[in-house]
């Protein structure tokens, strides 16, 4: 069964380093392929 994923990225900054953390964290579990909403 899938799970679902919410990734949120508050930070204002779309350079900021959460904003590369939730990238890498959304692409990783988007390849074990789960269920995925990226809020940014």
């Amino acid at each position: 069964m899938a799970k679902n994923i919410l990734v949120l990225n508050a930070h204002p900054n779309p350079a900021s380093f959460c904003a590369a953390l939730a990238k890498k964290y959304f692409e990783g579990a988007k390849k074990q392929l789960m269920r995925l909403l990226c809020l940014t």
